[in-house]
């Protein structure tokens, strides 16, 4: 938690730094994008892709699956692959637009849209590379907010919430074979993610993101992204 507060910090103290930058407006940020993540947890290392498609109106879809390599020394060593897949649908607006919007009696607001909220809502699914395949889903809810300057620094704040591995083991069948056993998480895991994007070019950005929660030791994870 320090490493997060300590990152915001050096983050807001150098907003003012990139203002204007690259020409767009400092709240014009990305919801079409497409990138390649590294994250690590623990001592599992995930590789994965992520993309995101700006729709008609407020909409947006996102898209994203990582491979975790799972290492099980409970029956000769066995090792199995593990795939997670997220399929969102998203809204997004202004939080001016948001609050300008609402009005009692006389007294109206009038903010400028210093940050995007967002909602997203689908389906994330497990899949097991194992004798036999197992692959399991569940609905996936997220939300949160965008700040800061499209023209640098970006920050993202979030919640996630899903159901997540609760423990996974290798046993043995009567024939002697491995197979693996999986139990997830009995209610959907709150996870809360922080995400630190600077955008290099008007078209390309690095992405620092950590993310924890009750079942997930802290993620840390890297991205570099092409946005439109």
């Amino acid at each position: 938690m320090k490493k997060i507060l300590s990152a915001l910090l050096i983050f807001l103290l150098n907003l003012n730094l990139f203002s204007e930058r690259l020409g767009k407006d400092p709240d014009e940020y990305s919801y079409t994008s497409l990138g390649i993540e590294i994250a690590s947890q623990n001592e599992d290392l995930s590789v994965g892709i992520n993309a995101s498609l700006a729709l008609p109106g407020p909409l947006y879809f996102t898209f994203s699956q990582a491979a975790v390599g799972i290492e099980q020394d409970d029956v000769d060593g066995v090792s199995f692959d593990q795939e997670v897949r997220n399929i969102n649908i998203g809204a997004h607006v202004g939080i001016g637009d948001l609050l300008n919007s609402i009005s009692v009696g006389s007294v109206s607001l009038n903010l400028d849209n210093f940050m995007d909220v967002f909602f997203e809502l689908g389906i994330k699914k497990y899949i097991f590379e194992s004798e036999p395949t197992l692959d399991e889903s569940f609905g996936n809810i997220a939300f949160g907010a965008k700040f800061g300057d499209a023209n640098g620094w970006e920050g993202k704040f979030y919640f996630d919430l899903s159901k997540e591995v609760d423990n996974y083991s290798i046993v043995a069948t009567d024939e002697g074979d491995p197979t693996l056993l999986v139990d997830f998480s009995d209610e959907r895991d709150l996870k809360f993610g922080l995400d630190f994007q600077f955008n290099a070019s008007k078209h390309s950005s690095i992405v620092l993101g950590f993310k924890t929660s009750e079942y997930l030791e802290t993620e840390m994870s890297i991205s570099l992204n092409l946005q439109y």
